[in-house]
């Protein structure tokens, strides 16, 4: 079999275009010809789905090829009769939302045929879609129509220059794409898994989802998502700062179905609120190649980009608000993998108050509301990220990436408890110790209810051993300076601050450690040598200045036989 040839021929126009598929599906009987060679068209699409062809190499090809060959292979038993509906003839395959799915990566000379091409293999009533063949509309007109009769009354953006639709909707989160089979099967079906979210039934098994291959594939990770008045879920992807529309209308299981017409959801009883805000993009010239794709995204922010006089600082709170809703909603369903998008919220909100004066900001945060556009916008931002459990959420972000004046905002309302724990039950002081903020540590610890020794998470660390540990020595010394922290304080694995500096190598942290006079040198000191010490730490790992130091105050006792293979300086 010749592989390279078999493709070549799949890359020919015909499987791209349009029109091709309604020619294909009222088809009752298929042959396939090229040159003098023809096949049963059932005999040759079966064979392509039995095939282990290297699709890899040949980015979006097996999504265009599968597509057809599932209207293809249901030429033999297709009836002589179409559907009438309506006063129309329809060959009545499935509902539009799932075509478009299948297809909207096929090519048309008019962008207005990628969807008129669809409607005669529409099972929908077009009396309720309103979708009906008019050439006298535009193409954005006809877009958010197609957008509009399958998620309901959402907000939608188009525009007549490109196949891409930016829509807002409040919306809901039934579960994360937990598997995927990557293999397209013989009956043009994608088999994955959905983990159910913990707001529908959490004790409820994963069910398989069976869908027709999407023109662009559902991959690990992804959403699946219930939007206000979409009649079946959406399957998307979180990309920047938004949400790519993966399927727009996703087929449930037969279990998750409650047999409802076509005009009703079918999803009522699964979920009523809707508490998250969604930017979806629907892009159908999409390039699977990310590295083609320039500066597609930018381009799309710039259509969206107000255009009032305070333009520059309203994008900087739109790009605030879409990090922080897409992040919110990354978070609540895989803890870990929303923090990129949040704290990137925090960033662009410490630029935006670097460069905002100081007196108008003294009220955000508060009771009363300030006057003017500019703070209009920064307040309707604040309010935002206090809806997260009363503000301890960016509190903890602005320690992590040192975004002073964010934390100083959040201190200053009175309003967040800056002992907080995180998702991880780490503080906020934890944080910037760890990382080494020295401005924010000060800003916290001069918060008259802090607690400078609290112990974070279940390895019970404290802001003392992680600065140490990390080589932070001003921070050490602020930690110290308090006289609230106990210096010898042992975490979960009985290493205290000194052993954490001592085996790290940090020299300096070491030196002003033990010129503290509760600091004991020796904590750990066993005599059958079996724990750790600060000077067995710094042996084992080579640290010859801190070892001399250990051993010059006098206090480390050396008849340890763990020590007997390492070499120890003479004091």
């Amino acid at each position: 079999m010749n592989e390279k040839a078999v493709l070549k021929l799949l890359e020919a126009a015909w499987f791209r275009r349009i029109w091709v598929l309604q020619e294909v599906a009222a088809a009752r009987h298929i042959v396939v010809r090229c040159g003098p060679a023809e096949i049963d068209g059932y005999a040759f699409f079966s064979g392509l789905s039995a095939l282990k062809l290297p699709y890899e190499d040949y980015p979006g090809l097996q999504p265009l090829v599968m597509s057809v060959a599932y209207l293809a292979k249901g030429a033999a038993f297709r009836s002589r009769c179409t559907t009438s509906q309506a006063g129309r003839s329809s060959l009545n395959i499935c509902r539009l939302g799932q075509l478009v799915d299948m297809y909207h990566n096929h090519q048309a000379t008019d962008d207005r045929d990628r969807i008129y091409a669809l409607l005669g293999m529409s099972s929908d009533d077009p009396g309720t879609s309103g979708l009906l063949v008019d050439y006298d509309i535009s193409w954005a007109k006809l877009f958010k129509q197609l957008v509009h009769s399958i998620l309901g009354s959402v907000s939608v953006d188009t525009w007549d220059d490109k196949a891409v639709a930016v829509t807002r909707s409040k919306g809901c989160v039934l579960g994360i794409v937990s598997v995927v089979d990557s293999v397209i099967d013989r009956n043009g079906k994608q088999l994955l898994r959905v983990t159910s979210n913990s707001l529908i039934d959490p004790e409820a098994d994963s069910p398989y989802w069976e869908l027709e291959a999407s023109a662009e594939p559902v991959e690990k990770g992804d959403l699946v998502c219930l939007l206000q008045g979409a009649k079946l879920p959406t399957i998307i992807r979180m990309h920047n700062d938004y949400w790519k529309i993966i399927v727009i209308s996703a087929e449930t299981p037969e279990r998750l179905q409650v047999g409802m017409s076509d005009d009703q959801s079918e999803l009522p009883r699964l979920q009523t609120v809707f508490p998250y805000d969604f930017l979806l993009v629907w892009d159908w010239d999409l390039c699977l190649d990310e590295s083609q794709r320039g500066n597609e995204y930018e381009d799309l922010m710039g259509y969206l980009a107000p255009k009032a006089p305070q333009a520059g600082l309203q994008t900087d709170c739109q790009k605030i608000t879409r990090f922080w809703n897409s992040g919110v909603i990354r978070r609540d369903v895989e803890v870990s993998k929303g923090e990129k998008n949040l704290q990137k919220a925090i960033e662009v909100l410490e630029h935006i108050l670097g460069n905002t004066d100081s007196l108008p900001l003294a009220g955000l945060g508060r009771d009363h509301r300030m006057m003017g556009d500019d703070m209009k916008e920064l307040q309707r931002i604040v309010d935002l990220i206090f809806k997260s459990e009363g503000g301890w959420t960016p509190l903890c972000l602005a320690a992590v990436t040192g975004s002073e004046a964010v934390a100083r905002l959040l201190l200053d309302t009175g309003k967040v408890d800056p002992n907080v724990q995180d998702d991880w039950e780490e503080t906020p002081l934890l944080k910037a110790s760890e990382m080494g903020h020295e401005r924010i540590v000060k800003l916290l610890l001069s918060t008259e209810t802090i607690d400078p020794d609290a112990r974070g998470d279940k390895y019970r660390r404290t802001p003392l051993a992680e600065a140490a540990k990390n080589g932070h020595e001003a921070i050490v010394k602020m930690l110290i300076n308090t006289g609230k922290v106990e210096v010898n304080t042992t975490s979960f694995f009985r290493m205290t601050p000194l052993m954490h500096a001592a085996e790290n190598g940090h020299t300096a942290v070491v030196e002003l450690l033990l010129s503290t006079p509760e600091v004991e040198p020796d904590f750990g000191f066993h005599p059958e040598g079996t724990e750790y010490t600060a000077l067995s730490l710094a042996v084992r790992n080579g640290h010859e200045e801190i070892v001399e130091l250990l051993l010059g105050v006098g206090q480390v006792p050396l008849d340890l036989s763990y020590y007997k293979e390492l070499r120890i300086p003479e004091s």
